[in-house]
C-alpha cells in the first residue's frame, strides 16, 4: 500500500484517469460530496434532490442513478435517519429483544433509541 500511495500521489486524479483510459483497467475518482454534486453525469441525469430533514432543514442528496429498461428509479423517499431512529425496530422486529432488555441496554449506554 505504501508503494501505491506514493506512486498515486505523483499525479492528479484526472491525470490517472487519462493514463488508464483505454487500457481495459476500470478506474474512476472517489468523489467527495462537493465533486458528486459537480459531476456532469449527476447534473445530466438531474439526480440532485432536496428533502426536508427534521434537524438539518432542507438538504441536497444525490438520488439513485439506476435505470431499468430506460426507467429511472423513484427518488429518495425519506431523509437520512436520525441516530437511533430505527434502533427499536431492529432490536424488536429483527433481533427479537423485548422492551425490558432494550431499556436496560439504553440505561447502560449500549444503544440509543428514539
Amino acid at each position: 500500500m505504501a508503494i501505491l500511495e506514493k506512486r498515486f500521489a505523483e499525479r492528479t486524479t484526472e491525470e490517472w484517469i487519462d493514463f488508464f483510459d483505454g487500457s481495459g483497467i476500470p478506474c474512476g475518482p472517489i468523489n467527495d460530496i462537493k465533486r458528486v454534486f459537480e459531476d456532469p453525469q449527476v447534473k445530466y441525469k438531474d439526480m440532485v434532490q432536496e428533502l426536508d430533514h427534521p434537524t438539518a432543514g432542507s438538504i441536497r442528496l444525490a438520488g439513485p442513478a439506476v435505470e431499468y429498461d430506460g426507467q429511472t428509479c423513484q427518488g429518495i423517499a425519506t431523509p437520512p435517519p436520525m441516530l437511533g431512529q430505527h434502533t427499536n425496530d431492529v432490536l424488536i422486529d429483527i433481533l427479537g429483544y423485548d422492551r425490558k432488555d432494550i431499556l436496560k441496554m439504553e440505561d447502560e449506554g449500549v444503544v440509543k433509541c428514539y
